[in-house]
Protein backbone atom coordinates (compact mmCIF):
# COMPACT_ATOMS: atom_id res chain seq x y z
CA UNK A 1 0.00 0.00 0.00
CA UNK A 2 2.91 2.75 0.85
CA UNK A 3 4.56 1.93 -2.69
CA UNK A 4 0.55 2.77 -4.36
CA UNK A 5 1.06 6.03 -2.31
CA UNK A 6 4.50 6.74 -3.48
CA UNK A 7 3.55 6.20 -6.95
CA UNK A 8 0.34 8.02 -6.66
CA UNK A 9 2.40 11.09 -5.09
CA UNK A 10 4.53 11.15 -8.10
CA UNK A 11 1.57 10.40 -10.33
CA UNK A 12 0.13 13.98 -9.26
CA UNK A 13 3.35 15.48 -9.25
CA UNK A 14 3.59 14.65 -12.84
CA UNK A 15 -0.21 16.28 -13.09
CA UNK A 16 0.61 19.34 -12.07
CA UNK A 17 4.04 19.49 -14.20
CA UNK A 18 1.41 18.71 -17.10
CA UNK A 19 -1.17 21.04 -16.04
CA UNK A 20 1.43 23.83 -15.65
CA UNK A 21 2.52 23.36 -19.27
CA UNK A 22 -1.18 23.85 -20.19
CA UNK A 23 -1.83 20.39 -20.98
CA UNK A 24 -5.09 19.79 -19.37
CA UNK A 25 -5.88 16.59 -20.82
CA UNK A 26 -2.68 14.69 -19.87
CA UNK A 27 -2.37 16.58 -16.56
CA UNK A 28 -6.17 15.20 -15.73
CA UNK A 29 -4.19 11.58 -17.01
CA UNK A 30 -2.29 11.07 -14.26
CA UNK A 31 -4.40 12.82 -11.53
CA UNK A 32 -7.02 10.04 -12.18
CA UNK A 33 -3.84 7.30 -12.62
CA UNK A 34 -3.13 8.97 -8.75
CA UNK A 35 -7.16 8.76 -8.04
CA UNK A 36 -6.89 4.84 -8.90
CA UNK A 37 -3.22 4.28 -7.33
CA UNK A 38 -4.60 6.06 -3.71
CA UNK A 39 -7.90 7.00 -3.24
CA UNK A 40 -6.68 8.47 0.09
CA UNK A 41 -4.04 10.65 -1.25
CA UNK A 42 -4.03 14.50 -0.19
CA UNK A 43 -5.63 16.59 -2.36
CA UNK A 44 -5.70 14.41 -5.41
CA UNK A 45 -9.57 15.01 -5.16
CA UNK A 46 -9.43 18.97 -5.03
CA UNK A 47 -6.72 18.82 -7.80
CA UNK A 48 -9.48 16.97 -10.24
CA UNK A 49 -12.15 18.82 -9.06
CA UNK A 50 -10.12 21.45 -10.54
CA UNK A 51 -9.17 19.66 -13.89
CA UNK A 52 -12.32 19.08 -14.57
CA UNK A 53 -13.15 23.08 -14.23
CA UNK A 54 -10.41 22.96 -16.87
CA UNK A 55 -10.96 20.59 -19.06
CA UNK A 56 -14.91 21.89 -19.60
CA UNK A 57 -13.33 25.47 -20.85
CA UNK A 58 -10.76 23.61 -23.42
CA UNK A 59 -13.63 22.10 -25.08
CA UNK A 60 -14.35 25.24 -27.01
CA UNK A 61 -17.26 25.68 -30.27
CA UNK A 62 -16.07 26.53 -33.70
CA UNK A 63 -16.62 30.36 -32.86
CA UNK A 64 -13.77 29.88 -29.93
CA UNK A 65 -16.40 30.08 -26.81
CA UNK A 66 -16.71 28.63 -24.13
CA UNK A 67 -19.53 26.42 -23.18
CA UNK A 68 -20.78 27.49 -19.78
CA UNK A 69 -22.80 24.70 -18.99
CA UNK A 70 -20.49 22.14 -19.08
CA UNK A 71 -17.69 24.59 -16.85
CA UNK A 72 -21.26 24.76 -14.13
CA UNK A 73 -22.40 21.13 -15.02
CA UNK A 74 -25.02 21.43 -16.02
CA UNK A 75 -28.16 21.10 -18.38
CA UNK A 76 -28.84 23.84 -20.94
CA UNK A 77 -32.42 23.85 -20.37
CA UNK A 78 -31.46 23.63 -16.83
CA UNK A 79 -33.89 25.97 -14.71
CA UNK A 80 -32.06 28.97 -12.44
CA UNK A 81 -32.34 27.72 -9.37
CA UNK A 82 -30.67 24.04 -10.24
CA UNK A 83 -28.08 26.52 -11.99
CA UNK A 84 -27.54 28.72 -8.83
CA UNK A 85 -27.50 25.45 -6.46
CA UNK A 86 -24.45 23.91 -8.76
CA UNK A 87 -22.75 27.16 -8.72
CA UNK A 88 -22.82 27.52 -4.94
CA UNK A 89 -21.52 24.03 -4.81
CA UNK A 90 -18.54 24.33 -7.14
CA UNK A 91 -17.42 27.63 -6.04
CA UNK A 92 -17.13 26.37 -2.60
CA UNK A 93 -15.44 23.38 -4.07
CA UNK A 94 -12.82 25.30 -5.73
CA UNK A 95 -12.51 28.69 -3.95
CA UNK A 96 -8.81 29.19 -3.74
CA UNK A 97 -8.62 29.42 0.25
CA UNK A 98 -10.09 25.90 0.90
CA UNK A 99 -8.49 24.08 -2.85
CA UNK A 100 -4.58 24.78 -2.73
CA UNK A 101 -4.60 22.95 -5.75
CA UNK A 102 -2.31 24.47 -8.86
CA UNK A 103 -5.20 25.99 -11.16
CA UNK A 104 -7.75 26.56 -8.58
CA UNK A 105 -7.73 30.36 -8.71
CA UNK A 106 -8.31 30.15 -12.47
CA UNK A 107 -11.30 27.48 -11.99
CA UNK A 108 -12.91 29.91 -9.50
CA UNK A 109 -12.32 32.46 -12.48
CA UNK A 110 -14.17 30.35 -14.84
CA UNK A 111 -17.20 29.54 -12.60
CA UNK A 112 -17.39 32.81 -11.78
CA UNK A 113 -17.34 34.07 -15.50
CA UNK A 114 -19.96 31.07 -16.19
CA UNK A 115 -22.31 32.26 -13.44
CA UNK A 116 -22.34 35.99 -14.65
CA UNK A 117 -23.36 34.69 -17.81
CA UNK A 118 -26.08 32.48 -16.71
CA UNK A 119 -27.60 34.37 -14.41
CA UNK A 120 -28.10 37.49 -16.19
CA UNK A 121 -31.52 36.31 -18.30
CA UNK A 122 -30.98 38.67 -21.13
CA UNK A 123 -27.01 37.58 -21.75
CA UNK A 124 -28.43 34.10 -21.26
CA UNK A 125 -30.88 34.15 -24.17
CA UNK A 126 -28.15 35.50 -26.37
CA UNK A 127 -25.84 33.14 -25.82
CA UNK A 128 -28.59 29.86 -26.40
CA UNK A 129 -29.69 31.54 -29.48
CA UNK A 130 -25.95 31.57 -30.45
CA UNK A 131 -25.92 28.02 -29.73
CA UNK A 132 -29.17 27.04 -31.32
CA UNK A 133 -27.42 28.77 -34.74
CA UNK A 134 -24.25 27.46 -34.24
CA UNK A 135 -25.54 23.93 -33.80
CA UNK A 136 -27.89 24.23 -37.09
CA UNK A 137 -24.20 25.52 -38.84
CA UNK A 138 -22.63 22.35 -37.69
CA UNK A 139 -25.60 20.24 -38.61
CA UNK A 140 -26.11 21.28 -42.19
CA UNK A 141 -22.23 21.27 -42.83
CA UNK A 142 -19.54 18.15 -42.52
CA UNK A 143 -16.02 18.12 -41.95
CA UNK A 144 -14.39 18.49 -45.28
CA UNK A 145 -12.49 14.71 -45.77
CA UNK A 146 -10.73 13.12 -48.66
CA UNK A 147 -10.01 9.76 -48.31
CA UNK A 148 -6.30 7.78 -48.62
CA UNK A 149 -7.26 6.25 -51.64
CA UNK A 150 -9.07 9.16 -53.80
CA UNK A 151 -6.84 9.43 -56.92
CA UNK A 152 -5.69 13.40 -57.54
CA UNK A 153 -4.79 12.32 -61.53
CA UNK A 154 -8.31 12.75 -63.22
CA UNK A 155 -9.80 15.72 -64.46
CA UNK A 156 -12.77 15.30 -62.14
CA UNK A 157 -14.37 18.61 -61.52
CA UNK A 158 -15.57 17.80 -58.08
CA UNK A 159 -12.01 17.52 -56.94
CA UNK A 160 -11.01 19.77 -54.50
CA UNK A 161 -7.37 20.80 -55.92
CA UNK A 162 -7.58 22.53 -59.10
CA UNK A 163 -5.38 24.62 -60.68
CA UNK A 164 -6.73 27.74 -61.72
CA UNK A 165 -6.48 29.14 -65.21
CA UNK A 166 -4.08 32.25 -63.93
CA UNK A 167 -1.65 29.84 -62.20
CA UNK A 168 -0.95 26.91 -64.42
CA UNK A 169 1.93 26.61 -65.95
CA UNK A 170 1.18 24.74 -69.10
CA UNK A 171 1.63 28.29 -70.87
CA UNK A 172 4.94 29.37 -71.79
CA UNK A 173 3.76 33.02 -71.18
CA UNK A 174 2.19 32.82 -68.22
CA UNK A 175 5.23 30.95 -66.43
CA UNK A 176 6.79 34.26 -65.39
CA UNK A 177 5.06 37.59 -64.73
CA UNK A 178 6.37 40.83 -63.85
CA UNK A 179 5.96 42.64 -60.80
CA UNK A 180 6.99 46.39 -59.44
CA UNK A 181 7.76 47.28 -56.21
CA UNK A 182 5.65 49.51 -54.12
CA UNK A 183 6.15 53.03 -54.71
CA UNK A 184 8.06 54.08 -51.24
CA UNK A 185 9.60 50.18 -50.51
CA UNK A 186 12.96 49.81 -48.34
CA UNK A 187 14.21 48.35 -51.79
CA UNK A 188 14.61 50.33 -54.99
CA UNK A 189 12.00 49.98 -57.73
CA UNK A 190 12.64 47.25 -59.57
CA UNK A 191 10.80 44.35 -61.72
CA UNK A 192 11.38 40.65 -60.34
CA UNK A 193 10.54 37.83 -61.90
CA UNK A 194 8.15 35.43 -60.11
CA UNK A 195 8.73 31.67 -59.31
CA UNK A 196 6.54 29.49 -61.20
CA UNK A 197 3.65 27.92 -59.52
CA UNK A 198 4.12 24.80 -57.25
CA UNK A 199 1.52 22.11 -57.05
CA UNK A 200 0.72 20.51 -53.95
CA UNK A 201 -0.86 17.30 -52.78
CA UNK A 202 -4.82 17.21 -52.17
CA UNK A 203 -5.44 16.39 -48.80
CA UNK A 204 -8.33 16.56 -46.22
CA UNK A 205 -7.50 19.86 -44.71
CA UNK A 206 -7.62 23.17 -45.15
CA UNK A 207 -5.88 26.00 -43.09
CA UNK A 208 -7.00 29.52 -41.54
CA UNK A 209 -6.05 30.70 -45.15
CA UNK A 210 -9.08 27.86 -46.31
CA UNK A 211 -6.60 26.74 -48.98
CA UNK A 212 -4.76 23.43 -49.65
CA UNK A 213 -1.53 22.13 -47.49
CA UNK A 214 1.48 20.76 -48.80
CA UNK A 215 1.91 17.43 -47.74
CA UNK A 216 5.55 17.26 -46.79
CA UNK A 217 7.50 13.89 -48.57
CA UNK A 218 10.71 12.12 -48.68
CA UNK A 219 10.30 10.95 -52.02
CA UNK A 220 8.15 11.59 -55.25
CA UNK A 221 6.75 8.39 -55.38
CA UNK A 222 5.49 8.94 -58.96
CA UNK A 223 5.76 11.24 -61.77
CA UNK A 224 1.99 12.40 -60.83
CA UNK A 225 2.60 12.78 -57.17
CA UNK A 226 1.68 15.85 -56.23
CA UNK A 227 4.31 15.61 -52.95
CA UNK A 228 7.17 17.89 -52.49
CA UNK A 229 9.95 16.26 -52.39
CA UNK A 230 12.21 17.09 -49.50
CA UNK A 231 15.81 16.16 -48.96
CA UNK A 232 16.99 13.99 -45.64
CA UNK A 233 18.79 15.73 -42.92
CA UNK A 234 22.49 14.63 -42.73
CA UNK A 235 22.79 14.06 -39.01
CA UNK A 236 19.01 13.99 -37.32
CA UNK A 237 15.62 12.02 -38.36
CA UNK A 238 13.26 14.93 -38.18
CA UNK A 239 10.53 12.45 -38.82
CA UNK A 240 10.87 11.64 -35.35
CA UNK A 241 9.74 14.54 -34.04
CA UNK A 242 5.93 13.81 -35.65
CA UNK A 243 5.58 10.31 -36.40
CA UNK A 244 2.27 9.33 -34.93
CA UNK A 245 2.78 8.70 -31.60
CA UNK A 246 3.67 12.13 -30.44
CA UNK A 247 0.40 13.26 -30.54
CA UNK A 248 -1.78 14.25 -27.90
CA UNK A 249 -4.82 15.79 -27.38
CA UNK A 250 -4.85 19.62 -26.69
CA UNK A 251 -1.17 20.30 -28.44
CA UNK A 252 -0.29 22.89 -30.55
CA UNK A 253 1.17 22.07 -33.90
CA UNK A 254 2.83 24.05 -36.74
CA UNK A 255 1.31 23.04 -40.29
CA UNK A 256 2.26 23.71 -43.69
CA UNK A 257 0.60 26.29 -45.20
CA UNK A 258 -0.54 26.56 -48.55
CA UNK A 259 1.90 29.45 -49.65
CA UNK A 260 4.90 28.21 -49.68
CA UNK A 261 5.25 25.51 -47.77
CA UNK A 262 6.60 26.26 -44.76
CA UNK A 263 4.85 25.64 -41.11
CA UNK A 264 3.01 28.78 -40.39
CA UNK A 265 -0.59 27.29 -39.93
CA UNK A 266 -1.12 26.45 -35.88
CA UNK A 267 -3.91 23.56 -34.90
CA UNK A 268 -4.54 22.39 -31.45
CA UNK A 269 -5.44 18.74 -31.22
CA UNK A 270 -8.71 18.70 -30.38
CA UNK A 271 -9.79 14.92 -30.34
CA UNK A 272 -7.71 11.90 -31.74
CA UNK A 273 -10.33 9.18 -32.84
CA UNK A 274 -7.33 6.78 -33.74
CA UNK A 275 -3.46 6.61 -34.53
CA UNK A 276 -3.37 3.64 -37.10
CA UNK A 277 -5.17 5.03 -39.70
CA UNK A 278 -4.27 8.33 -38.29
CA UNK A 279 -7.11 10.24 -37.88
CA UNK A 280 -7.70 13.57 -35.65
CA UNK A 281 -9.97 16.07 -35.27
CA UNK A 282 -8.17 19.85 -34.80
CA UNK A 283 -9.52 23.35 -33.88
CA UNK A 284 -7.48 25.72 -36.10
CA UNK A 285 -5.92 29.00 -34.81
CA UNK A 286 -6.37 32.33 -36.58
CA UNK A 287 -4.98 36.19 -35.78
CA UNK A 288 -6.28 38.08 -33.28
CA UNK A 289 -5.32 41.60 -34.77
CA UNK A 290 -7.32 43.95 -32.28
CA UNK A 291 -8.17 46.30 -35.08
CA UNK A 292 -4.29 46.66 -35.46
CA UNK A 293 -4.23 48.30 -39.14
CA UNK A 294 -0.85 47.20 -40.09
CA UNK A 295 -1.40 43.41 -39.15
CA UNK A 296 -5.22 43.64 -41.21
CA UNK A 297 -3.48 44.54 -44.13
CA UNK A 298 -0.57 42.34 -44.00
CA UNK A 299 -3.28 39.87 -44.14
CA UNK A 300 -5.51 41.25 -47.05
CA UNK A 301 -1.78 40.87 -48.71
CA UNK A 302 -1.97 36.81 -48.44
CA UNK A 303 1.03 36.49 -45.55
CA UNK A 304 0.25 34.90 -42.35
CA UNK A 305 0.95 35.67 -38.89
CA UNK A 306 3.24 33.52 -37.53
CA UNK A 307 3.22 34.52 -33.65
CA UNK A 308 2.10 36.87 -31.85
CA UNK A 309 -1.62 36.96 -30.26
CA UNK A 310 -4.30 33.81 -31.34
CA UNK A 311 -7.78 32.38 -31.02
CA UNK A 312 -9.50 29.43 -31.73
CA UNK A 313 -11.35 29.08 -35.26
CA UNK A 314 -12.91 26.65 -37.68
CA UNK A 315 -12.12 23.02 -37.56
CA UNK A 316 -12.01 20.10 -39.48
CA UNK A 317 -10.61 16.14 -39.68
CA UNK A 318 -7.15 15.47 -40.46
CA UNK A 319 -6.64 12.06 -41.95
CA UNK A 320 -2.53 12.45 -43.18
CA UNK A 321 -0.09 13.01 -40.52
CA UNK A 322 2.72 14.24 -43.09
CA UNK A 323 1.03 17.76 -42.85
CA UNK A 324 2.38 18.22 -39.56
CA UNK A 325 5.33 19.59 -38.73
CA UNK A 326 6.50 20.24 -35.08
CA UNK A 327 4.56 20.75 -31.66
CA UNK A 328 4.35 24.62 -30.71
CA UNK A 329 5.37 26.06 -27.34
CA UNK A 330 2.63 28.45 -26.26
CA UNK A 331 1.21 30.34 -23.39
CA UNK A 332 -2.41 31.68 -22.46
CA UNK A 333 -2.98 35.11 -20.98
CA UNK A 334 -6.33 36.63 -20.10
CA UNK A 335 -8.05 34.12 -22.65
CA UNK A 336 -5.63 34.94 -25.42
CA UNK A 337 -3.19 32.11 -26.84
CA UNK A 338 0.39 33.47 -27.25
CA UNK A 339 2.81 32.16 -29.49
CA UNK A 340 6.17 33.59 -29.09
CA UNK A 341 9.90 32.81 -30.34
CA UNK A 342 11.50 31.52 -27.39
CA UNK A 343 15.46 31.66 -26.33
CA UNK A 344 17.23 28.87 -27.99
CA UNK A 345 14.44 28.60 -31.03
CA UNK A 346 15.77 28.70 -34.55
CA UNK A 347 13.73 30.98 -36.34
CA UNK A 348 13.05 31.95 -40.16
CA UNK A 349 13.10 35.66 -40.79
CA UNK A 350 11.91 37.41 -44.30
CA UNK A 351 15.39 38.41 -45.58
CA UNK A 352 14.12 41.64 -47.31
CA UNK A 353 11.46 42.14 -45.01
CA UNK A 354 9.77 45.63 -45.49
CA UNK A 355 6.17 47.15 -43.57
CA UNK A 356 5.45 48.06 -47.41
CA UNK A 357 4.90 44.48 -48.69
CA UNK A 358 1.24 44.10 -50.00
CA UNK A 359 -0.13 42.06 -53.00
CA UNK A 360 2.19 43.10 -55.61
CA UNK A 361 5.30 41.92 -53.90
CA UNK A 362 7.16 39.37 -55.72
CA UNK A 363 7.48 35.61 -54.58
CA UNK A 364 11.31 35.61 -55.09
CA UNK A 365 11.12 38.45 -51.98
CA UNK A 366 8.03 36.89 -49.90
CA UNK A 367 9.90 33.26 -50.30
CA UNK A 368 13.69 34.55 -49.09
CA UNK A 369 14.54 33.92 -45.86
CA UNK A 370 17.81 33.87 -43.35
CA UNK A 371 17.66 31.97 -39.90
CA UNK A 372 18.57 33.03 -36.42
CA UNK A 373 18.71 32.05 -33.72
CA UNK A 374 16.47 33.63 -30.65
CA UNK A 375 19.42 34.99 -28.24
CA UNK A 376 16.95 37.08 -26.18
CA UNK A 377 13.06 37.26 -25.83
CA UNK A 378 11.18 39.97 -26.06
CA UNK A 379 10.56 41.92 -22.18
CA UNK A 380 8.05 44.67 -22.72
CA UNK A 381 8.66 45.71 -26.01
CA UNK A 382 12.53 45.61 -25.48
CA UNK A 383 12.63 43.46 -28.35
CA UNK A 384 14.37 40.05 -29.62
CA UNK A 385 18.01 39.58 -29.86
CA UNK A 386 18.70 37.27 -32.81
CA UNK A 387 22.36 35.86 -34.29
CA UNK A 388 22.32 34.92 -37.65
CA UNK A 389 22.99 31.22 -39.21
CA UNK A 390 24.57 30.70 -42.15
CA UNK A 391 24.65 27.41 -43.72
CA UNK A 392 27.55 25.48 -43.82
CA UNK A 393 28.82 24.33 -47.17
CA UNK A 394 28.78 20.61 -47.71
CA UNK A 395 26.02 19.53 -46.23
CA UNK A 396 22.14 19.81 -46.05
CA UNK A 397 20.89 21.51 -43.77
CA UNK A 398 23.89 22.40 -41.20
CA UNK A 399 23.84 26.28 -39.85
CA UNK A 400 26.30 28.18 -37.77
CA UNK A 401 26.42 31.27 -35.87
CA UNK A 402 27.88 33.97 -38.00
CA UNK A 403 29.43 35.26 -34.68
CA UNK A 404 29.96 33.16 -31.95
CA UNK A 405 29.97 35.91 -28.81
CA UNK A 406 26.16 36.43 -27.83
CA UNK A 407 26.30 40.69 -28.22
CA UNK A 408 28.46 40.55 -30.88
CA UNK A 409 28.72 42.76 -33.99
CA UNK A 410 26.73 39.96 -35.95
CA UNK A 411 23.91 39.62 -33.53
CA UNK A 412 21.00 41.94 -34.50
CA UNK A 413 17.87 43.53 -33.46
CA UNK A 414 14.29 42.95 -34.24
CA UNK A 415 12.63 45.58 -32.48
CA UNK A 416 9.02 44.25 -30.96
CA UNK A 417 8.13 48.00 -29.90
CA UNK A 418 4.96 47.57 -32.86
CA UNK A 419 3.08 44.57 -33.26
CA UNK A 420 4.03 45.14 -37.36
CA UNK A 421 7.56 44.52 -36.77
CA UNK A 422 6.12 41.13 -35.69
CA UNK A 423 5.49 40.44 -39.00
CA UNK A 424 9.03 39.93 -39.66
CA UNK A 425 9.25 36.43 -38.26
CA UNK A 426 8.57 33.52 -41.05
CA UNK A 427 8.12 30.59 -38.82
CA UNK A 428 9.41 28.39 -36.57
CA UNK A 429 12.07 25.71 -37.88
CA UNK A 430 13.12 22.36 -35.96
CA UNK A 431 16.62 22.63 -35.45
CA UNK A 432 18.96 20.08 -33.17
CA UNK A 433 21.88 21.32 -31.43
CA UNK A 434 25.01 19.60 -32.43
CA UNK A 435 28.46 18.42 -30.19
CA UNK A 436 30.63 19.21 -32.88
CA UNK A 437 32.06 15.70 -32.70
CA UNK A 438 29.72 14.16 -35.47
CA UNK A 439 31.92 14.02 -38.15
CA UNK A 440 35.59 15.90 -38.52
CA UNK A 441 34.45 19.04 -40.59
CA UNK A 442 32.14 21.00 -38.76
CA UNK A 443 32.92 24.18 -37.47
CA UNK A 444 33.87 24.66 -34.07
CA UNK A 445 31.37 26.12 -31.92
CA UNK A 446 28.70 24.10 -32.38
CA UNK A 447 26.05 23.84 -35.27
CA UNK A 448 22.36 23.59 -35.94
CA UNK A 449 20.86 20.90 -38.00
CA UNK A 450 17.89 22.57 -39.28
CA UNK A 451 14.74 20.42 -40.41
CA UNK A 452 14.68 20.48 -44.56
CA UNK A 453 11.13 20.15 -44.39
CA UNK A 454 11.00 23.78 -43.22
CA UNK A 455 13.36 25.67 -45.33
CA UNK A 456 13.04 26.86 -49.04
CA UNK A 457 14.00 25.13 -51.69
CA UNK A 458 16.48 27.24 -52.83
CA UNK A 459 18.57 26.26 -49.35
CA UNK A 460 19.29 22.99 -50.88
CA UNK A 461 20.27 24.95 -54.65
CA UNK A 462 22.87 27.16 -52.71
Amino acid sequence: MECNREEATRAMEIAEEKFSLHDVAGAMKFAMKALNLYPELAGIKQLISVLDIHMAAEDKDLNGEMDYYRILQVDASAEELVIKKQYRKLILMVHPDKNHSIGANGAFNLISEAWALLSDTRKRAMYDQNRRELGKAIDSQKPFEVSSDESTDNGDSDKPFEITSDESTDNEDSDKTQTSWPAGSDSDCCSIEQDKFKEVPTTDMAGPGYGFVPDRKRKLNNDNDRHMAVPDADFYDFDEIRNEDSFEENQIWAVYDDDDGMPRFYARIKKIYSLNPFRVEVTWLEAKHNSDPGLMRWERAGFYKACGEFKFGKGNIIKHVNVFSHVMRWERSKGVLKILPKKGDVWALYKDWSCRWNETTPKKSRHNYEMVEILRESVQGIGFTVAPLAKVEGFTALFHRLQEMEGAPGCCEVAAMEIKNFMRFSHQVPARRLKGNETFNIPRGGCWELDPAALSPRVFQE
